[in-house]
């Protein structure tokens, strides 16, 4: 019924802009003294022409109306933002703010930042104010975008992920306010992101097979119509024929090909990664150039190649360790106090696990080319 009704609003060349659950309103209407439910759906004042130009996606009147419904607007919309960018972008809504006559919660404009990685994402979002205002703003670090049909296109596939899921939400909207509370998902958003959630909260082929074919990004849905997915198999009243069934099968099985493949890969092409912080040394010392001259790295490279053929390729190199060794009562070189001794101890285990990991790293190689 939902579908039916946005096929009707794009026919006459408008979308909703703000198609969401929350908007979605149950009726209970007596006809003939049966009850009979019916659904009407609301937030029409998103309702936008699909060939003006006054208005983008992400508009926010001056008085603080947001022209959208965040929690199921499209990944386009989303974008992470460097320091230079999100230094821009809180500059321009500043400035908005100062204005006379523009009162907009803070809440709607505020970045989201990612407390694990620390990355900052920003909707795609600007004030609706007359041109002469709009024109002594900073600029934003980004394009706006364009309202189109496949912007309700998106927002079906949220609402319908909704139904068939048995009430799963893929991004979580806060309870009070309805707006998204984490844009990195959606930001992220991508095709074997969609396979994996939609495999693994929907059981229905036809509904899988749908919403892989929604749920895509900008460009993907630009063709795509209200017309075409209410004449998808999902919505034969008739149900599915053994031959669709069977072709949906194969469908989902090459899906889950795929999948491990592309996770075999993964996993083949995983690299230990490690935090290097540079540290920047000044001029050597005469000292210092000596005894690097002198060490035992150079006396090898003397002994096992003194033309220098292997260089490049054997594992000769220097190590800057962050203690200092003093020589004991034995002859050996020991680290002076108990402090960095223990300081010496973690640096050998983590050699260790290090020289572990290359040489593992290496017998895998050297089989996945056997």
């Amino acid at each position: 019924q939902m579908g039916s009704v946005l096929d009707d609003i794009h026919a006459i060349g408008l979308v909703h802009g703000s198609f969401s659950l929350r908007n979605i309103f149950s009726f209970l209407d007596q006809n003939g003294g049966v009850a009979e439910r019916n659904l009407k759906l609301g937030g029409l004042t998103s309702v936008t022409p699909v060939d003006q130009d006054m208005f983008s996606l992400g508009a926010i009147t001056p008085g603080g109306k947001c022209l959208f419904d965040s929690s199921s607007m499209p990944p386009e919309i989303f974008m992470k933002v460097n320091a230079k960018e999100l230094q821009q972008y809180n500059l321009y809504w500043k400035v908005v703010m100062e204005l006379d006559n523009v009162h907009i919660p803070l809440e709607f404009v505020k970045p989201r930042i990612d407390p694990i990685t620390n990355e900052a994402y920003v909707m795609k979002c600007y004030c609706t104010l007359d041109a002469k205002s709009a024109e002594a703003l900073p600029d934003l670090p980004y394009n706006l975008v364009q309202i189109d049909q496949s912007v309700d296109v998106w927002a079906f596939g949220i609402f319908l992920f909704n139904l068939v899921s048995g009430g799963e939400t893929i991004f979580q909207p806060n309870f009070r306010t309805g707006r998204l509370t984490s844009m990195e998902i959606v930001a992220k958003w991508n095709t074997d992101v969609a396979e994996s959630v939609i495999a693994q909260y929907v059981s229905d082929l036809a509904a899988q097979d749908l919403l892989l074919h929604i749920l895509v990004g900008g460009e993907q849905r630009k063709n795509m119509t209200m017309k075409t997915i209410l004449a998808h198999p999902f919505f034969s009243p008739t149900g599915l024929d053994a031959t669709v069934e069977h072709l949906l099968v194969e469908a989902r099985d090459e899906r889950d090909l795929i999948q491990r493949v592309r996770r075999k890969q993964q996993e083949s092409e995983r690299v230990i990664k490690t935090d290097i912080q540079p540290t920047h040394l000044g001029r050597l010392g005469l000292r210092t150039q000596l005894r690097l001259t002198n060490s035992a790295t150079e006396a090898f490279k003397e002994c096992f190649d003194p033309a220098g053929i292997f260089t490049s390729s054997a594992p000769f190199t220097y190590m800057l360790l962050p203690y200092q060794l003093t020589e004991n009562q034995e002859g050996r070189l020991v680290p002076k106090n108990k402090m960095e001794l223990d300081l010496a101890l973690r640096l050998g285990r983590q050699l260790l696990e290090l020289s572990k990991a290359v040489g593992f790293a290496a017998c895998y190689r050297e089989t996945l080319i056997t």
